[in-house]
């Protein structure tokens, strides 16, 4: 890339297992890099220098790699920039799709950054208990105690805020409506609210020109999926979309290329100076690569040249990676019976606040769907699905931590009085809310295709169970086939959403449909998990019947078939009549007893009969 190797001195966060917790021995492998860590376990401060020799004698090969330990004066205050405070704030707004182990157990949640919101059992750090058999560490630390205080500093509380507030209250777990094989948390009311303060030294506008990259990145990839699903019509609104992503694209480049060469860099090491350069020529030559696709660009080769573009995209995305991220990521544990049961790791910069609509972290600010998996299990199932609004900055801007969060939404302080006023230095505790607007979801799935076999006959007898919200609804089970023909409708009623109606449209919730195999003895297999966006009606809008699109199955990260499906999420109005909306009352799918629904015309394929001679 045009220099040597080169790092730091900067922090490297460290993840591992729990420390002395229930979960250490079974996790121990995550200490060795076996699986994403699940905690924060302290960081290093690194550098890495490379030194070329000039003549070939000097180089000659040692016997044996020597490690030499250096006496180091301890680094001058600030050497790595002033430590500042940060707020992180994260509102609760739906759990479910958990796993039905948790009904009616208590649930909670505890929302960490490095040691910061860790609850109280971790921090004694000095009195560690050893296990038997344990060789007990040894005491001696690698730094003077007297030069960095760091493990005492942790644990004191903010000064200029009231006291972190990490966990929320525990909650009882009830089945979710309809299908009672999930569990979910009542948030209906009230949502609970976390804050935390930490303090890091102030290195986010590293952040802030990788994010500027990763929305590049992810514009431009949304653009693509939609010269993708394009591509399966006509040839020409797919070349004269994806004329229009790359022209997007360019833009997009020229103006970082211009913000970015008036950015100043706080105590920049050699690699942020070298990567600065780097980026600057890099994100130039993308932009002429997609000048030169679009040139090419005819109705013939539009496949080609998306698959060009593709190329461009991941030179992107590995451009957007920052090396010297400081900002460790930020933990969410769910906690039952005051056991870690399930964990969430999202990274600072996706949530981390900028003035500028640019360098905000994509997440910033907006409710996102987080899925929470079991320490250490890979088999792509999950145990949680999250719907949460997180916000994370440095204290001045505190007072915009709120600021995006719909406007239904009342402020209750710890003992539920309503905050009117609102201070930068005490984030309310809970959101509360009365007025709804309410909303029916059609789910109309047709076939999947292309499933993996779970019988030994190498067939499946597939079932989906559609997620939505709180609501979980199951199609009915077909034997012995790998490309199961449900033609069924799903309606789930009387449903209540979160966020601002108009942001509905951008930021619209997804419907999860989880693929299982039935099983005659025993609980169903897994068979794979799709998402889908269902199309978005408000009350004012005329209805258009959607049409049916294809959607991928995924087992963990194999592909596992396909799904031929359409979603619909309809405002109800007050009365709760569906106007215009076609068809107001769903036809019966066979025994109207059975109490299923078929596909209604005009969304399922009109199907003609053939026949094959050989």
């Amino acid at each position: 890339a045009g220099f040597n190797p080169t790092f730091g001195p900067a922090w490297v966060n460290l993840y591992g297992s729990p420390q002395n917790s229930a979960l250490r021995d079974v996790h121990r492998s995550l200490n060795e890099g076996m699986g994403q860590g699940v905690w924060y376990r302290g960081r290093l401060l690194l550098a890495v220098t490379v030194e070329i020799f000039s003549s070939p004698s000097e180089a000659e090969q040692p016997e044996e790699v020597t490690v030499e330990v250096e006496e180091l004066h301890p680094l001058p205050e600030n050497a790595l920039g002033r430590k500042e405070e940060f707020l992180l704030f994260a509102a609760f707004f739906e759990a479910t799709m958990m796993d039905s182990s948790l009904n009616n157990k208590p649930v909670s949640f505890e929302v960490s950054i490095g040691n910061y919101g860790k609850a109280e059992e971790v921090v004694t750090k000095a009195g560690r208990k050893v296990e038997k058999g344990e060789v007990k560490e040894e005491k001696q630390p690698l730094l003077d105690p007297g030069s960095d205080g760091e493990l005492d500093v942790e644990v004191l509380a903010p000064t200029s805020a009231a006291q972190n507030k990490s966990v929320t209250k525990s909650q009882r777990a009830e089945p979710m409506q309809y299908d009672r094989s999930y569990s979910c948390l009542p948030m209906m009311h009230e949502k609970p609210c976390v804050y935390v303060w930490s303090y890091w030294e102030d290195h986010t506008w590293r952040l802030f020109i990788s994010n500027w990259i990763v929305k590049l990145a992810e514009r431009l990839d949304q653009g693509l999926d939609n010269v993708e699903k394009l591509l399966r019509g006509p040839k020409a609104k797919a070349e004269e979309r994806l004329r229009e992503v790359l022209e997007e694209f360019v833009a997009g480049c020229r103006h970082y290329s211009l913000s970015a060469e008036r950015k100043t860099m706080a105590h920049p090491t050699n690699l942020d100076r070298c990567r600065t350069k780097y980026l600057m020529r890099n994100i130039i030559l993308c932009a002429k690569q997609g000048l030169r696709v679009r040139r090419r660009l005819t109705r013939a080769n539009v496949r080609e040249k998306v698959k060009d573009t593709r190329r461009i995209l991941a030179k992107l995305r590995f451009m957007a990676e920052e090396p010297q991220c400081t900002l460790p990521d930020v933990l969410i544990w769910m906690l039952s019976n005051n056991r870690r049961v399930a964990y969430a790791r999202i990274p600072a910069q996706n949530i981390l606040y900028s003035v500028v609509e640019e360098e905000k972290g994509k997440d910033c600010g907006k409710i996102q769907t987080v899925f929470m998996k079991v320490p250490g299990l890979h088999t792509g199932e999950l145990f949680a699905k999250l719907e949460i609004y997180m916000w994370l900055g440095v204290t001045k801007y505190a007072k915009n931590c709120l600021a995006e969060l719909p406007e239904e939404f009342k402020y209750l302080s710890e003992s539920g009085q309503e905050i009117v006023q609102l201070s930068a230095s005490s984030p309310p505790s809970r959101l509360s809310r009365d007025d709804f607007s309410y909303f029916q979801l059609r789910a109309h799935l047709y076939q999947a295709r292309g499933i993996l076999p779970a019988d030994d006959n190498g067939l499946s007898d597939p079932f989906a169970r559609v997620v939505f919200s709180t609501h979980c609804q199951t199609t009915r089970m077909l034997e012995e086939t790998l490309s199961p023909m449900w033609n069924e409708l799903l309606l789930f009623d009387q449903l209540i959403i979160d966020g601002e109606k108009d942001e509905l449209k951008t930021e619209t919730p997804i419907v999860i449909i989880n693929l299982f195999s039935h099983n005659k003895f025993g609980s169903p297999e897994f068979l794979g998990q799709a998402f889908a966006v269902p199309q978005v009606k408000l009350v004012d809008e005329p209805y258009t019947k959607p049409a049916l699109q294809f959607f991928d199955f995924y087992k963990g990260t194999r592909a596992a078939g396909e799904l031929i499906a359409t979603f619909e999420l309809i405002e109800l109005d007050y009365s709760g009549y569906l106007e215009d909306v076609e068809p107001k009352e769903p036809e019966f799918l066979g025994d109207p007893r059975a109490g299923r629904f078929i596909i209604p015309p005009g969304v399922r394929p009109v199907l003609k009969e053939f026949r094959i001679e050989v």
